[in-house]
């Protein structure tokens, strides 16, 4: 889950520049989480930590994270 989470901040970082791909990027995210995919949602509650994309919102990302973390028996 570390690794997996420093790949995703790498990932994010590397984005060009601009609002419009930040949040075409988090609706990919979101639509793959909504499917299951725990990977997408890793992602898509990183966006919330860190504003990209979307409004920060720190309380919504750990959320998603942690549901991530739990959705593949992490036991977090």
């Amino acid at each position: 889950m570390l690794g997996l989470m420093m790949f995703n901040s790498n990932a994010l970082s590397s984005v060009p520049s601009g609002e419009w791909k930040a949040r075409e990027n988090v609706a990919k995210w979101r639509t793959e989480s909504e499917r299951g995919n725990l990977d997408a949602q890793t992602v898509f509650g990183s966006s919330y930590l860190m504003g990209y994309g979307v409004d920060k919102d720190e309380k919504l990302g750990l959320k998603l994270i942690r549901d991530a973390a739990q959705g593949c028996g992490a036991g977090v």
